[in-house]
């Protein structure tokens, strides 16, 4: 079931739909893995005209979360196991690159704090800590989000 009028404001909307379809696909909640974009109904329920939808899902495309099937419309994509290994490797990528800058740039002081964090932490979600001491410490906005 879809969200009813996010209210969205007049200033910037297309960004705004963009932004809250990008969130409900990545949620997983309100649209599953090859289900077709109704953009009518989309309109229609979050009272704003389609060509801001179509644009979010223009640019949606570019990030491969919908896909474009010419005369039948957008569709929420799917991954299959190869992009799942993909998605797998450029984190791992990712992640030991955001480790590699991170030691070239952490005080002793720092590290210690983020050790005895780690060490405190250890019963805990050990990925969500270890992602959280990386991205921390290699001052790149691109990263830190």
């Amino acid at each position: 079931m879809l969200p009813n009028n996010p209210s969205f404001s007049t200033a910037a909307i297309p960004q705004q739909v963009y932004a809250y379809l990008r969130q409900l696909i990545l949620e997983g909640k309100v649209f599953k893995p090859g289900e077709k974009i109704n953009i009518d109904r989309l309109s229609h329920d979050w009272e704003v005209s389609k060509t801001p939808i179509r644009e979010a899902l223009k640019n949606l495309e570019q990030t491969r979360l919908v896909q474009y099937v010419p005369r039948k419309g957008f569709f929420i994509a799917s991954l299959d196991w190869k992009d799942l290994l993909d998605l797998a490797d450029l984190r791992v990528a990712l992640e030991m690159h955001a480790l590699y800058r991170g030691y070239h740039r952490i005080d002793r002081k720092e590290a210690k704090r983020l050790r005895d964090e780690f060490i405190k932490n250890m019963n805990t979600d050990a990925d969500i800590l270890f992602g959280d001491m990386i991205t921390v410490t290699p001052s790149n906005k691109l990263i830190e989000g």
